[in-house]
Parts: structure tokens; C-alpha cells; sequence
């Protein structure tokens, strides 16, 4: 302070700044603060996680939408907060925060692939599985788990020749993988 009152009385009036100092100071903080928050996202996501490592899913689900608030992009937490609901069995809500996340970001294969082993797994739906297979696919054409769980998918819907042109096409784009010479095999022998 007594900085300001030997450069000018301009700024400080009997020991109180001027209020456009203040604003200054206020606007300075709050563009500071927006910088900020992709990291101040990140510490709540990583204490949903810690939450989440505890079985404490009410107290992830509050810091992911705390995340998600802060920092609107954050995909991540959109997705790992979509995979929360589908375990609290929250279908809807679980539904409605994927479709948000692919608003935000259309090319998030993780939370294609996510939504998609939740109607392969939780729902046995395969039509409605393959579809978000091939999109997470789409989007990312390296995305192993993706081929896996389409070609498993055609398999259990009797499309065992889709299911081996998959596998063919995955040997392609990982061809020293071994594991896929096993499963062409026994798509062969069946």
C-alpha cells in the first residue's frame, strides 16, 4: 500500500483502493480463474475417481458434475460419469450424459465404445450394440476393443460372416496380433 500512496493519491484514498483498481484486480482474478479450469476440472475428476476407488458412487457422481460444471468440454468426465449411472442402474441419466458428451465432442469413440459394451453387457442388445460399435470404430479405426466386441456381437447374431470379415480387417490394421489368428480359427471351425 504504501507503494500506491508514493506514486499518487490517485489510486488510494485514506487507505482504500480507487474501484477501478478494484475492478481491475477482480477482472485480472476472474480471467485467471477461466484459465484455470481444466485443471480445477481435473482435481474434481480425480477425486470422483478416488471416490469411485472407495465404492462411494454419490460423492464421484457430485465431484464429475462439479467437473462438468466447471469445465463443460471435460469428455472424460462425461463418459466416466455415464459409466457411474449405468452401475447405480440410473439407465435414463446414464443414456441421456452420453448423448450429451457426443454433442460435445462427436468424435469420442471411448464413450461410443462405452455406451456400446453397456447395451452388449447390461443389455444383450446386439443390433443396437453394433451400431455404436461401428461408430466407435468410425471414429477411431485403431480402437481394438471396438473390432473385438463387434466381431463377438455379429457372432451371438448369427452373422458369422460379417463377424469374420471383421476379424479379417482387424488383422490388417494389427497384423502381429495373435490373438486374432485364434479367433478367425474358430469362426472357421464352427
Amino acid at each position: 500500500m504504501a507503494g500506491l500512496r508514493s506514486v499518487g493519491s490517485k489510486y488510494v484514498k485514506e487507505g482504500v483502493l480507487d474501484i477501478r483498481l478494484r475492478i481491475l484486480f477482480l477482472i485480472a482474478g476472474l480471467v485467471i480463474l477461466y484459465g484455470l479450469r481444466p485443471w480445477i476440472a481435473q482435481s474434481n475428476y480425480n477425486r470422483a475417481m478416488a471416490f469411485l476407488s472407495k465404492g462411494d458412487f454419490n460423492k464421484a457422481e457430485k465431484q464429475l458434475k462439479k467437473a462438468i460444471f466447471i469445465f463443460p468440454k471435460f469428455v472424460i468426465a462425461y463418459n466416466t460419469l455415464g459409466i457411474l449411472y449405468q452401475e447405480m442402474g440410473r439407465e435414463k441419466e446414464a443414456l441421456y450424459i452420453y448423448r450429451k458428451s457426443f454433442q460435445i465432442c462427436p468424435d469420442n469413440s471411448q464413450g461410443y465404445l462405452d455406451l456400446a459394451i453397456y447395451y452388449f453387457i447390461k443389455k444383450n442388445d446386439y443390433k443396437e450394440a453394433i451400431k455404436w460399435f461401428k461408430k466407435a470404430i468410425e471414429t477411431d479405426r485403431k480402437n481394438w476393443m471396438a473390432y473385438r466386441y463387434l466381431g463377438i456381437c455379429l457372432e451371438k447374431s448369427g452373422l458369422k460372416k460379417d463377424a469374420l470379415r471383421t476379424y479379417r480387417y482387424m488383422k490388417e490394421i494389427f497384423p502381429q496380433d495373435k490373438r486374432i489368428d485364434k479367433f478367425i480359427e474358430k469362426l472357421n471351425t464352427e
